[in-house]
């Protein structure tokens, strides 16, 4: 059977009619409804035909199937973007989780190190007997008022004693000299009785202006605190001279006693502050070097990648010399990171500095250090900051692996020549740069760089001026 109606580009109802006529007789009417289907089916499709070439022509003039690639491909991107970023967010949440739980440690460990300190010291106030001597404490004034020594366990032995010993003589009477006399026999109970009084009143007011003076004390004033204790007990004696009443030299040597032990304290508290300071100096310089080297191995890292597609554009163009320049500075830069991770995982590495500064300490003194910054010049600069009239001159920068090691040697070499014997965190001798170049020499071998010679330009600049002036 034919179908030359069905390539026809129009098919109409009698048409269709005309082919099944012969052939279905007395059918007409559902032919007709067919061929009725079949012209709007027909219109459909040239509907669909149309859109069709609307749209080709609309892909076509905007870059067409490129386009659908580029499509695809941001698609791709995106949903790599999506898996990366949950990747991150679950490391993130993963590390969070792990600071949290390190913080918790902490935390909990601050916590057992302040109930162990808790107990120490309750175990410290249990030492001192319950029962105090009521009568020294209640009438003589003999408070227990807030000794410097109480916080240092080496002194407290010593204190306890001190304080014992005063009020086992307070209690006796012999903390108060004082003469007995007979000529009143009729009124001798009463003024016994008015000179113990008096006595009494007498040690009051001394232990009052001695505790006050011991409160007072601090390193530079135990001299003069020791005059003072001495002043209020003759003070007192010529107010009660008249009664023959005088604080004892022995328990006036045990307040001085007393007094020197607070003045221990005191140093021993301002070298501990000392050593805080330097500790934590200490500390911000190590982070500072840490610092320096991370943002140093950041900087490598970025510069290393634009060199990497340097390389592999020029490698394309075929440019074999320029692709040897290339790959030689990535080398270098591969050689600094890898002095960057060593820097960073060997914490003894470092520099050590020999400094001096004439303007300020004069020509026979010399500063020995060693720092872990990147640039050992900015720990130089400083030091040489607004608490010093002038810079310091800088007579060697030595680079070593055991830095604390060499530092140390250095120190022990100059141990007698050390300017500060108490706080040893103070890095100063008197001594010459040559005598240190000469000492550096032996330790570490023949130094390169070392400059004996004192620049000190501003200082001697001022010294000008300053005759110009006159």
């Amino acid at each position: 059977m034919t179908s030359s109606y069905y390539e026809s580009d129009q098919v109409s109802p009698a048409m269709v009619a005309s082919h099944f006529a012969s052939q279905h007789r007395g059918k007409n009417k559902i032919i007709l409804a067919m061929s009725e289907e079949i012209i709007s089916l027909n219109q459909e499709l040239e509907r669909l035909r149309g859109h069709n070439q609307h749209l080709q022509i609309f892909m076509d003039s905007h870059g067409g199937a490129e386009v659908w690639e580029l499509d695809q491909a941001a698609e791709r991107i995106k949903r790599k973007n999506e898996a990366e970023g949950e990747r991150i967010r679950t490391e993130a949440n993963l590390e969070a989780h792990k600071l949290r739980s390190s913080a918790e440690t902490a935390a909990a460990d601050a916590r057992a190190q302040e109930l162990a300190t808790i107990q120490r010291l309750n175990d410290l106030q249990a030492a001192f007997p319950d029962e105090e001597n009521k009568y020294v404490k209640l009438t003589l004034g003999l408070e227990d008022f807030a000794h410097p020594a109480s916080s240092y366990a080496q002194l407290q032995t010593d204190l306890r004693q001190l304080r014992q010993e005063m009020k086992t003589m307070a209690a006796s009477g012999s903390a108060v000299e004082s003469n007995e006399y007979e000529e009143f026999p009729a009124t001798a109970g009463k003024i016994k009785q008015l000179r113990n009084n008096m006595a009494r009143l007498a040690l009051r007011c001394f232990n009052a202006e001695a505790e006050n003076i011991i409160k007072n004390v601090t390193a530079k004033n135990v001299q003069s605190s020791a005059d003072k204790i001495g002043k209020a007990a003759s003070s007192i004696g010529k107010l009660t001279k008249p009664l023959d009443i005088s604080i004892s030299y022995e328990y006036q040597g045990l307040k001085g006693r007393e007094l020197e032990i607070a003045g221990q304290v005191e140093q021993a508290r301002q070298i501990e502050r000392e050593e805080q300071r330097a500790r934590r100096e200490a500390m911000r310089e190590q982070a500072q070097a840490e610092a320096e080297l991370e943002a140093k191995k950041r900087a490598l890292l970025k510069e290393r990648k634009h060199f990497e597609n340097v390389l592999v554009r020029i490698q394309a163009t075929g440019d074999t010399d320029r692709a040897a320049e290339i790959q030689a500075e990535l080398d270098q830069i591969d050689a600094g990171i890898a002095d960057v991770d060593y820097r960073k995982a060997n914490t003894r590495a470092g520099y050590v500095y020999v400094i001096s500064n004439i303007g300020s300490f004069g020509e026979r003194m010399v500063k020995i250090g060693m720092t872990r910054r990147l640039d050992p010049m900015d720990r130089v600069r400083e030091l040489g900051d607004a608490s010093v009239p002038f810079g310091f001159d800088v007579h060697a920068l030595f680079f070593t692996e055991d830095a604390l090691d060499v530092e140390r040697q250095l120190h022990d070499a100059f141990a007698q020549q050390r300017v500060n014997r108490v706080n040893l965190r103070r890095e100063f001798f008197y001594a010459t740069p040559a005598e240190v170049h000469t000492a550096l020499d032996s330790i570490a071998g023949d130094v390169l760089e070392f400059n004996e010679e004192a620049e000190a330009n501003q200082y001697y600049a001022s010294l000008q001026i300053a005759k110009e002036v006159a």
